[in-house]
């Protein structure tokens, strides 16, 4: 009866453990897309004309 109460606490624990370093990577995770976000912002404003630099650094933009 001890043995199902201690691996019942384990896989608890186990849990625990695991969602929080879910939701920790999550907001690193975020930081990240935000800062992707912006540079693709930055890199991709339409403009009635652009030069093909401006064009081929937002496709590089882009695919990351």
């Amino acid at each position: 009866m001890d043995l199902s109460k201690t691996v019942a606490c384990a896989a608890l624990l186990i849990v625990v453990v695991l969602a929080a370093g879910h939701a920790l990577a999550q907001e690193s995770l975020s930081d990240r897309q935000k800062q992707r976000v912006e540079e693709f912002t930055k890199a991709c404003t339409i403009k009635s004309v652009m030069s093909d630099a401006e064009i081929e650094k937002c496709r590089i933009a882009h695919r990351q």
